[in-house]
């Protein structure tokens, strides 16, 4: 999903950042990473999953974030990477736990825009320096 938005030899734009913020919402919304929260929710409750998904989410952060620095060259230097993953990554799940809400096409467009906004002011701050 992340494949082909952010390429080292061309500057990053907004409309690039955007790509990369809907394709996140695109992946929490996969039957798999759905599967996923729904392990993770439960292992909230149940220590005997807790333990052993502690281990898949572990994996999970480390991967994802390895992911994240290998398709995105322009964020390898920013200091406020894993800050920005965080982001991403928490409004991203929040907003799949909630696919019950009224319009919620629309508020995650809106979400998405504001999200993207802020990437590009970490960016933008962050490429200054």
């Amino acid at each position: 999903l992340m494949t082909n938005i952010d390429t080292p030899d061309q500057q990053l734009t907004r409309a690039d950042i955007r790509k990369s913020v809907a394709a996140a919402w695109e992946y929490v919304n996969l039957p798999s990473f759905v599967a996923y929260q729904e392990l993770l929710s439960a292992a909230r409750t149940d220590a005997e999953l807790g333990e052993v998904i502690a281990e898949v989410e572990r994996d999970f952060e480390r991967e994802f974030l390895r992911t994240v620095k290998a398709v995105f060259p322009h964020w390898k230097k920013v200091k406020a990477l894993q800050g920005a993953h965080d982001l991403v990554q928490f409004v991203m799940s929040g907003m799949a736990n909630s696919y019950r809400s009224t319009n919620r096409k629309k508020r995650a467009e809106r979400v998405i825009d504001i999200v993207t906004d802020t990437l590009v002011g970490i960016y933008e701050i962050e490429a200054e320096n």
